[in-house]
């Protein structure tokens, strides 16, 4: 894609822009608050998918939009040869992923801006398809000549055609299957990864969809049904395509205005352009994920071999494409279709996962690796990519990774298979444990861990105690909760620790031990401690905290927060956002901690009603007068915990000045905002360059999220928006 931002004369962090996306974002939210009490087809649609029809809508400029949606790929550097990756290869190369995942990505590296970012989108279009004639169409196909079909598919004929500008299409022939439904799936993914239809002509008898051409066919082709003249795809291109295709599911998963399920993840799905980016197509077998559930059972549909286990109980998720990603991965590797893969694990009694797995055990890469590619492979990065099918193909569900797990590691793999300094595995924390599950730790294990549960305490309350520890090598903190009585916090952190394992900008539960006397856990170690520690009780030897440092505490706590609402398996409400529950890592990115007030509910919940929990001067005055909890709970909490954040102060003493003022301390703040008196409220000592960039900005995000009616509150994915163009 080429670059649009080189020649842009506007100035994306001037206030005039920045006020815009805010007002934008508003909007936005008041029109999903909208579809929220109206219709459950729309709940999931966080974003509204065609211009509004009210003649006083809201435009955003296009050059504005397109920085927003499309931001350009890391820079390419010239690929090097297997064998230079050989000779040249460190100590990263030599075992480049012992474990499943990492801590962090890379240095300032935005997986939202670099790993799915989509592609640019026309305002004028809204996001919709053009229509064509039937002429035009049979002009462009030759009348929809045998001599120009591509593929004989089950759900229809595709032909190669020109259009009169000249450009060269895919005209999909499909008589019965196609609805308004698959219609929507094509024209509302935006990403460079997956195909989007161009157009549609419909007719009394007929559908006919019309894609851009892909001029070097599928993956299938090459790996089994190319010419002799032609090479065979060599290993590095081989990653890339992976990655391609990785990216790809995890937009329709995660960032998708209406989350996509694929269900036909295979070779032949998938297409390459000219610079054999992998393009996912073919969504006629797809479902939108807010139209499945567990209580909803599903006909199965997909291709044998790709089928996951659960859908053939009718349970459809994500993790289905998941699955069938893992399986493509096999193709991949050894250019073999999953049926004759499991010929091959026949001949040796096996079934051909179990089959595959006892190759890796073996470390024979020959044997299954593509021979076209005659040795030509690094042997790590085969294990790299084996080792990532066998994670997705796991029976349990559960078990399998996000496809935005899969594509953050590929992402790293192939930049340091192309030899790329800056993808320098030095950047990046693996976990201590392979496999998806907490362990279970013994009482003995950990005492030794923390040396008898010494003096080496991290902190101390009413709740818990937290021990610095070392386990394997590696540092630890251990929660060790006081009294038998406290058991349903340690189940309920452990139960959040479970279903959020492991996201960035969330508190990685690495573990935990379950006595009668006594209930551990063990969590990954914040070397930098809680913000509160740096705001209210720096040591002067220590810096403080600088407005850009602050800027990505709040954005990273965002992250955080908007996952447990967004993203998780169930909503998570953490109840007690403050800044001495955000923890700083090595880098001081900002970690969510201490889950013991959270509160767990459905996503189809908009609320629940129960105790109150919380901290004074952080709990919404809906929470505080009749214990209604909702994702705007916490919206409230994070704008008490940006003051904190700003001021350099705890949100009580804040209390204490504005009622010296006769104000209540949102109002005070709202009215010092509205006079422009921020600077009044600025943390001197954060003092620097950036302070009027960030501080201002910071006071007005706070000043929406502490509004009185939730409502009219943000939701975090969209603070997380707002933020991320301060």
């Amino acid at each position: 894609m080429a670059d649009t931002t080189s020649h842009e004369v506007v100035s994306w962090n001037s206030p005039d822009n920045w006020e815009r996306l805010v007002k934008a974002v508003i909007k936005k939210d008041e029109i999903w608050q909208l579809c929220h009490q109206n219709s459950i087809s729309t709940i999931a649609s966080d974003t509204p998918r065609s211009s509004y029809s009210s003649g006083q809508s809201l435009r955003i400029p296009s050059d504005l939009l397109k920085r927003i949606l499309a931001l350009p790929p890391p820079p390419q550097p010239p690929i090097t040869s297997v064998e230079a990756r050989r000779n040249a290869s460190g100590p990263s190369t030599k075992k480049l992923f012992p474990a499943w995942l990492w801590r962090r990505k890379p240095k300032d590296y935005d997986l939202a801006q670099g790993l799915l970012s989509s592609v640019a989108v026309d305002e004028e279009d809204h996001f919709g398809l053009q229509s064509f004639s039937r002429r035009e169409l049979l002009v462009a196909t030759d009348s929809f000549s045998d001599k120009n079909i591509l593929v004989r598919g089950g759900l229809g004929k595709v032909y190669k055609g020109q259009l009169e500008d000249g450009s060269l299409v895919e005209v999909k022939l499909v008589r019965k299957h196609a609805t308004e439904i698959d219609m929507e799936m094509m024209s509302i993914a935006t990403h460079s990864n997956v195909i989007r239809a161009r157009g549609f002509c419909i007719t009394q008898k007929e559908k006919l969809l019309v894609y851009p051409y892909m001029v070097n066919g599928c993956v299938a082709f090459w790996l089994r049904e190319r010419k002799d003249s032609l090479p065979p795809l060599d290993w590095l291109t081989r990653m890339k395509i992976a990655l391609g295709a990785a990216k790809g599911l995890a937009y329709l998963h995660h960032i998708c205005p209406r989350e996509i399920i694929h269900r036909d993840v295979k070779a032949s799905n998938i297409l390459l352009d000219e610079n054999f980016e992998a393009v996912l197509a073919d969504l006629s077998l797809g479902e939108f994920v807010d139209c499945c559930g567990d209580d909803i059972v599903t006909p199965v549909k997909g291709t044998i071999g790709h089928i996951a286990p659960e859908c053939l109980a009718g349970k459809c998720s994500v993790k289905n494409d998941v699955f069938g990603y893992g399986v493509f991965l096999l193709e991949l590797i050894t250019a073999q279709r999953p049926f004759d893969l499991a010929r091959l694990a026949n001949d040796n009694d096996m079934n051909f996962l179990d089959w595959v797995k006892d190759i890796y055990k073996e470390r024979e890469w020959k044997v299954i690796v593509d021979a076209e590619l005659q040795g030509e492979f690094i042997d790590e990065e085969v294990e790299e990519l084996l080792q990532i099918a066998l994670i997705c193909t796991r029976d349990d569900p559960e078990g399998r990774p996000t496809m935005l797990e899969v594509a953050r590691r590929l992402e790293v793999a192939y930049h340091l298979a192309k030899g790329e300094a800056e993808w320098s595995m030095e950047d990046f924390k693996e976990d201590i444990f392979e496999g998806r599950d907490v362990e279970n730790f013994t009482l003995d294990k950990l005492h030794a861990a923390t040396e008898g549960f010494s003096n080496k305490i991290i902190s101390e309350d009413s709740f818990n105690v937290i021990y610095k520890g070392w386990l394997d090598g590696y540092p630890i903190a251990v929660k060790r909760y006081n009294s038998q009585s406290l058991e349903c916090y340690f189940e309920r952190e452990l139960e959040i620790g479970r279903i959020c394992l492991p996201i960035p900008n969330l508190v990685h539960v690495i573990g935990f031990c379950r006595m009668p006397e006594v209930q551990l856990l063990v969590l990954q170690l914040m070397v930098n401690g809680s913000v509160d520690s740096w705001l209210t009780g720096r040591h002067e030897s220590r810096a403080p905290l600088t407005w850009l440092q602050r800027r990505n505490i709040a954005l990273g706590a965002a992250r955080g927060l908007a996952h447990l609402h967004d993203k998780c398996e169930k909503k998570i409400i953490h109840c007690d956002v403050k800044a001495a529950n955000i923890l700083l890592d090595d880098n001081f990115e900002a970690v969510v901690t201490d889950f013991k007030s959270a509160k767990i509910m459905d996503h189809n919940q908009t609320h629940i009603t129960t105790t109150v929990t919380g901290t004074i001067g952080h709990i919404a005055p809906e929470y505080l007068a009749s214990g209604k909890c909702s994702d705007k709970t916490d919206v409230f909490s994070y704008g008490a915990f940006l003051l904190e954040l700003i001021t350099g102060q705890k949100i009580i003493d804040l209390i204490h000045v504005a009622d010296e003022n006769d104000r209540m301390c949102v109002d005070w703040v709202k009215k010092n905002y509205e006079e422009g008196r921020w600077e009044s409220m600025a943390d001197n000592e954060g003092g620097d360059d950036f302070m009027e960039a960030v501080a201002k900005q910071l006071v007005k995000i706070a000043v929406l999220c502490t509004r009185h009616d939730p409502d009219r509150r943000p939701r975090m994915s969209n603070i997380v928006m707002m933020l991320e163009f301060i």
